[in-house]
């Protein structure tokens, strides 16, 4: 328990004052290492009124024929450990002595403290006086919401003394609660967690009348935020972590003394090392030296690395987090609030009015920020960026973009909106780099884009090995994986948006040709014959508007219905008005289709089955994919994005207009990887990348030509001295060529590398051949 030693001698008893050692910093993730042990901080309820008095201050005598307890040898008290029993002899204690004399002061103080803290919480409980619903939305004063906010929160604060006590009573003194304890304790569980959402409605209808005079301050919310929001408040029973690291942790700060208080005040000595404990959690943020120092106790920067790139690496991250934390509270209504009248970090986690919930309420955002925060912490590296390249980067985030909204908090200043202007490739890399690689997380990086362009670039440096593949380009089989994650990422790189890629069903053995059937024939001599047709499918986008590289991918999908078939349409327009193209009368040939014909056996002729014969029957045509509905059982692309609850889907959060298009194989019951790749080879072409018919090797050169370039492009910010060189690993050194069968395994064709080639060419290597690591991460 944190806190002065309870003994001033105790025969080197008392424990040996801690080594001051810098904080470490929290991942941004909130995975937290320290053991959790029994909370402090929790909401504990008191005893019931008429709980008796412990005989020890009971002052009645007893009668005479009433035996008297066997006299103890040692204190029954435990140590500040409460695993170590106290062995001093007890000296205080009526009828017996049961305790040394500073527990025994130390009980007595205790008592008190928590019994008149139960008088204030049942006269408050008892008078009806907290606030109602309606009351709270009729103010229209703000320094009379805020003298509720504070006779509400002495309220709770004796409500947090009595808990306090309460639980230092039973787990010190009387090592267990009784009835009365427990009864008290169900009856204050409820009225902490009442006086709790008074409290966040009381700040709520504060920054409201704040906003009415200061309208900079409305935080500037977008559809996708309110989304988020609900699914992020459902998560926050499951993300207890943020609230444990301060109530159930044993996170001691060093140096404990308070010579202002009594060392028999053990009520004030908890929740004073509660204060210091969040203090000591938040060091990092309260200064740039204070962060230099846990950034070396938490090694986020290598040790041994140049100078100048360990002072930028942990110049930025500071500067970042600062802009994060303060939107972060900017955003908690009840941490807004009290921060008005604040000027900077250690201000605000110094004050009297800050709690363990509030820090609680803070970490279980900041802690998240691949969740609701993103937008924020995106905003955040961006303005961090900007502040790196000011004489004073403290305050060189006050001039970006439209000052109209922005606002001053704890010494810097933040906007009230996202910022609008495109996202250059350099925020996209840091902000990967310090989220961490997620795997089927581009969805939630759309959120982001405010432009095609913003899309295609976070598509590209997530390509660039920043982010995992997607998951429909993984397969059991590794070579079509190698070829599908390669040609993804090479058709983002050319400016395809790719969403999706469905291989096609396996319902029969040997889907390329007919397969005899258990039917019974009409005709004698014959079987019956299935003839099935499963295609494989590619989702995606391109700029909604018309460009030269678009028109001329269109244009290589449209000259192929031997390889291609074409399903285009223009968001915005009639569902009817949708452009195909294909081998089937110039329309596109469905997804699935099957037949059935009679024929005699195999056996009575050759061992090739015959050539299918008769009318289709389509189960899922090209159209469907795109916009059929639960009257088809399988919901299409697009309504499925009209959907309310289709937030998993790379599309849901876009907020700018897109053509779609699907790309159907022209050979059926072909894995989906030769689809994929021949759509790159399409893209590379369009690009002036390549030319002429498909080859692997003329694969190799043109998609090599394609990654050094936009590698060269969009890693140019780079700075040599700080972020390293880079190269890449050429695609066209290696002579091993497969193709992918029906069965998704690999079949000597000349078509594609096998194994792990294709995924290769994403990584960024330094010229070493060693994986290039961002230190600013």
């Amino acid at each position: 328990m944190p806190g002065p030693s309870n003994k001033k001698k105790r025969n080197n008893k008392a424990k040996k004052p801690q080594s001051s050692q810098p904080t470490a910093l929290p991942t941004p993730l909130g995975q937290s290492s320290a053991p959790s042990q029994q909370s402090i901080a929790s909401p504990v309820t008191q005893r019931s009124k008429s709980a008796a008095v412990p005989s020890s201050l009971n002052t009645s005598r007893p009668s005479s024929n009433q035996p008297k307890p066997a006299p103890q040898s040692v204190c029954s008290t435990l140590e500040e450990d409460e695993m170590t029993r106290c062995t001093l002899p007890p000296t205080d204690g009526y009828p017996t002595p049961n305790r040394c004399k500073q527990h025994h002061n130390q009980y007595r103080l205790l008592y008190k403290k928590y019994k008149d803290a139960q008088g204030k919480v049942d006269q408050v409980k008892d008078s009806r006086e907290l606030p109602t619903d309606p009351e709270i939305k009729g103010y229209t004063d703000r320094a009379a919401v805020m003298a509720k906010l504070k006779w509400v929160s002495e309220f709770v604060e004796a409500i947090r003394v009595e808990r306090t006590g309460r639980d230092l009573h039973s787990r010190r003194f009387f090592l267990k609660a009784d009835d009365g304890h427990k009864m008290r304790i169900k009856v204050l569980a409820k009225e902490m967690e009442n006086a709790n959402k008074i409290l966040e409605k009381l700040n709520k209808r504060a920054v409201q009348l704040y906003i009415n005079d200061h309208p900079e301050a409305e935080w500037a919310r977008m559809p996708a935020d309110e989304e988020i929001l609900r699914q992020s408040k459902k998560k926050s029973e499951e993300f207890k972590g943020a609230s444990r690291l301060f109530r159930d942790s044993r996170v001691q700060p060093p140096g404990a003394d308070d010579p202002a208080h009594s060392p028999d005040d053990l009520i004030r000595i908890q929740i004073q090392a509660q204060k210091r404990k969040i203090l000591y959690v938040f060091e990092w943020l309260l200064d740039l030296d204070s962060f230099r120092k846990s950034a070396k106790a938490s090694k986020m920067v290598p040790e041994d690395g140049d100078p100048a790139m360990v002072k930028y690496a942990e110049d930025l991250q500071y500067y970042v987090f600062c802009q994060y934390a303060r939107r972060v509270i900017f955003y908690e209504p009840t941490l807004f609030n009290k921060s008005l009248d604040k000027i900077s970090f250690r201000d605000f986690f110094l004050s009297d009015d800050l709690e363990i919930e509030d820090c609680s309420s803070f970490m279980e955002l900041f802690m998240r920020p691949d969740e609701l925060p993103l937008p924020w912490f995106k905003d955040s590296i961006y303005e961090g960026l900007h502040m790196m390249q000011q004489k004073e980067p403290q305050h060189g985030a006050a001039n970006i973009g439209n000052t109209g909204g922005r606002v001053f908090i704890l010494g810097g200043w933040i906007y009230n909106h996202a910022h609008r202007n495109s996202t250059p490739d350099k925020v996209w890399w840091h902000l990967f780099k310090m989220v961490g690689p997620q795997a089927n997380t581009e969805n939630r990086y759309v959120r982001l884009c405010d432009s095609y362009n913003d899309m295609i670039g976070m598509l590209c440096m997530g390509g660039l090995g920043l982010l995992p593949p997607p998951g429909f380009c993984k397969f059991d089989n590794q070579s079509a994986q190698a070829i599908a994650t390669a040609a993804r990422m090479h058709l983002s790189l050319s400016g395809v948006v790719t969403a999706d890629l469905v291989s096609p069903q396996l319902t029969l053995p040997f889907q390329d040709r007919p397969v005899p059937t258990t039917k019974p024939p009409h005709s004698r001599g014959n079987i019956v014959w299935a003839d099935v047709e499963s295609r494989g499918y590619l989702f995606g986008a391109i700029r909604y508007e018309k460009d030269r590289f678009s028109e001329a991918f269109l244009q290589e999908l449209r000259d192929r219905p031997d390889l291609f078939q074409l399903i285009l349409w223009r968001e915005g327009d009639p569902k009817s008005k949708v452009e195909e193209a294909g081998s089937y009368q110039g329309k596109a040939l469905p997804a699935l289709r099957s037949r059935q014909f009679e024929a005699p056996p195999r056996w009575n002729f050759s061992n090739e089955p015959p050539q299918g014969r008769g009318k289709w029957e389509t189960f899922r045509s090209a159209n469907d994919i795109l916009f059929s509905t639960k009257k088809e059982k399988v919901l299409g692309y697009i309504t499925t994005l009209e959907q309310t609850r289709s937030a998993g889907w790379f599309f849901h959060f876009k907020k700018f207009p897109v053509r779609y298009f699907v790309v159907l194989d022209g050979v059926p019951n072909r894995h989906g990887a030769d689809l994929i790749r021949n759509v790159a080879w399409a893209a590379l072409r369009a690009g002036g990348y390549a030319a002429g018919d498909f080859t692997t090797q003329k694969y190799y050169k043109a998609s090599d030509k394609l990654f050094q370039e936009k590698a060269a492009q969009r890693l140019s910010w780079m700075d040599p001295a700080i972020h390293g060189t880079w190269s890449t690993t050429k695609m066209a050194n290696s002579d091993d060529e497969t193709d992918v069968g029906p069965d998704g395994e690999g079949r000597e064709e000349g078509r594609h590398k096998p194994e792990s080639d294709g995924a290769r060419k994403s990584d960024i290597s330094e010229e070493n051949g060693e994986p290039l690591t961002c230190v600013v991460c």
